[in-house]
């Protein structure tokens, strides 16, 4: 499965010294457990073990359960008690029957929850085909022009990106900006130093008719020999998860048309390079053009023609020189389709680079990765939820075992003095009913807690998480525990009702 998403075969291999281990830990592990009764056993003199002498019996108040009562009458006070007697039995089979419920369901969960996120990232993202091509050097120009004449496309954006900075003062911060917290409040984004600030950009080169039709859009009419366009927003809820609040904005700083800004190549205190250029602003517009680019918080897009980007990064350093040749082309095209002409621009990628200088991806086949990985990840987590359903149904069978074969006696008892075996069945259903729905009652509640907390992360409403988790699933995993453990405890206590009264009274075995 995930050869499939990532190109490459996992290798998986097992070693037998790890079974090795496991059976000496499991060994061992028994060995500890017998160790502590052996001990207590091997201090206590024969004539004390035959009298029972060592024997310290503390009898508490029973519980009351009106409710109970009130239905049943004594039988299902006598169910509860026995339950609530036996808890430390039980003890295990609860905690991984309800750790079971919470690792399947709750991841589950987590990738619904994503995936509902994910989908409204495909239906909010413009492009349909997302191409990069990355050589180390400038992009050929016949490999474009093929590009963008591919069929089907019903629009291109070509664009390529640098990651620069500019630095400034308090007082280029807008008004607006300032209400919010202004460049303070962007603690990780924003540097501070000797009183100014480094505020975070990205240089974007667009192809010429491209470039002219935001300048006209802008109301600028001829275009000017060295310009850039600004855009001047900011997000005014930068923590908000709901997407309609996160798209809203508010004006950044104080830029004005034809203000010369200096730009510095050095972003970030890992960048050796530390050339600086300067651009004229030809355009300060608030919303950036729809190419396939979503700047990150507090940066500020700054667009110039693709001519002057390319001289602009001749002069970075050699590193960030090679890596800011990457050229991203992205097409819309009709519904369907989308696979299609994605191979198309494949091939044509790989008659002019090599396999590694180009990446393309599509929605189709995004969204099919995240159904192979979601596949394999809850392949994993299914397996382990089995191997805790697999422990605590164990748990659960031993436990009813060892919990009636020691009520033998108490059942004979009830049984000589009138209860039928219909009646004996009645709290033992009781018992299996209450024993049944403890593990849902622990886990439900956990549950539930995980999948509001990763719907609220999330931004996610409650409405479209019902309506994409498997809420069927979960149903049928609560019925089956029911089914089971009822199950076991009806063919286990079938040895009850079938004692001979007189044998199981005169039964003194502890």
């Amino acid at each position: 499965m995930t050869s499939e998403v990532f190109g490459s075969r996992m290798e998986v291999s097992f070693s037998p010294a790890a079974a090795l281990m496991a059976a000496v830990l499991s060994f061992v592990t028994v060995l500890l457990a017998a160790h502590g009764p052996a001990k207590r056993m091997s201090k206590v003199l024969p004539i004390e073990a035959v009298r029972g002498e060592q024997y310290s019996i503390s009898v508490k108040k029973a519980k009351s359960h009106p409710v109970l009562t009130k239905h049943f009458g004594f039988l299902g006070e006598i169910a509860a008690n026995s339950v609530n007697a036996g808890r430390k039995l039980y003890h295990t089979c609860m905690v991984t029957l309800s750790l079971c419920m919470l690792l399947a369901f709750g991841f589950l969960a987590v990738f619904t929850v994503s995936d509902i996120s994910n989908a409204q990232a495909e239906i909010r993202n413009y492009f349909d085909v997302n191409i990069t091509l990355g050589a180390g050097e400038r992009i050929d120009g016949a490999l474009l022009a093929r590009l963008k004449a591919v069929p089907g496309v019903q629009e291109t954006s070509v664009y390529a990106r640098a990651n620069c900075a500019v630095w400034l003062s308090g007082s280029d911060q807008s008004a607006e900006f300032l209400q919010t917290g202004g460049f303070d409040a962007a603690d990780g984004y924003i540097v501070e130093r000797d009183g100014r600030y480094r505020v975070p950009c990205v240089l974007v080169g667009m192809e010429p008719d491209a470039y002219e039709s935001v300048l006209r859009e802008a109301g600028v009419g001829a275009l000017p020999e060295s310009s850039a366009i600004i855009i001047n927003s900011v997000a005014k809820n930068p923590g908000a998860r709901d997407y309609e609040a996160m798209q809203e904005t508010i004006p950044y700083l104080n830029f004005q048309q034809g203000q010369r800004v200096e730009l510095t190549e050095k972003y970030s205190d890992d960048v050796q390079g530390d050339y600086e250029f300067t651009v004229d602003v030809a355009a300060v517009i608030p919303s950036m053009p729809e190419i396939g680019l979503d700047p990150s918080f507090y940066t500020i897009p700054v667009i110039v023609p693709m001519e002057e980007y390319y001289s602009i990064i001749g002069n970075f350093s050699d590193e960030m020189e090679v890596y800011n040749y990457r050229n991203y082309v992205n097409y819309v095209v009709l519904d369907g389709m989308d696979e299609e002409i994605q191979g198309e621009a494949e091939r044509i990628c790989s008659v002019y680079l090599g396999s590694s200088d180009f990446m393309t991806s599509s929605k189709t086949e995004r969204m099919r990765n995240r159904g192979r990985m979601t596949g394999a990840t809850m392949f994993v987590v299914c397996s382990l939820a089995a191997l805790f359903g697999i422990v605590g149904i164990s748990s659960v069978l031993s436990a009813i075992l060892n919990s009636l074969g020691q009520r033998r006696k108490e059942f004979a008892m009830l049984r000589s003095v009138g209860v039928d075996e219909k009646g004996i069945r009645r709290p033992l259903g009781m018992e299996g009913v209450l024993l049944s729905v403890r593990p849902i009652l622990i886990g439900l509640p956990l549950l539930i807690i995980v999948c509001v907390a990763q719907c609220y992360m999330m931004g996610v409403s409650v409405a479209e998480f019902l309506c994409a988790f498997p809420v069927w699933a979960l149903i049928v995993y609560i019925v089956l525990v029911l089914f089971v453990i009822n199950g076991i405890y009806m063919l286990a206590s079938r040895k009850i009702r079938d004692d001979v009264i007189v044998a199981a009274i005169k039964d003194d075995t502890v």
